[in-house]
């Protein structure tokens, strides 16, 4: 395979992922999630139903857990570390930075 080829076909998977969540909006209620995005750890979210490739807003995904989310349903990937003021006041508060910005 030429290096041409391979160069395609690194993009063409590149857009796939981004067709994935092409507006990040909630599964549940489709409101637009773009300052809720966060990921929790596997066997949580795999309990919520929803299955891996799919977003849901804060409000929904505790509404699928029964419960509040909490700092430590939260996975210690950067997703969840980026600067606090980029987030929902609501995923702030679940993530325990509510004393921020």
């Amino acid at each position: 395979m030429s290096r041409k080829n391979t160069r395609e076909k690194k993009t063409e998977r590149r857009e796939l992922r981004c067709w994935e969540h092409p507006d990040q909006r909630c599964w549940d209620c489709n409101v637009l999630t773009e300052d809720e995005y966060y990921m929790l750890y596997d066997e949580l979210w795999d309990s919520l139903g929803i299955g891996r490739h799919r977003i849901l807003c804060i409000g929904c995904a505790e509404i699928r857990l029964g419960r509040r989310l909490v700092p430590a349903d939260f996975t210690d990937c950067p997703v969840n570390r980026w600067l606090p003021l980029d987030r929902s006041p609501r995923l702030r508060d679940r993530l325990g930075w509510a004393t921020l910005g």
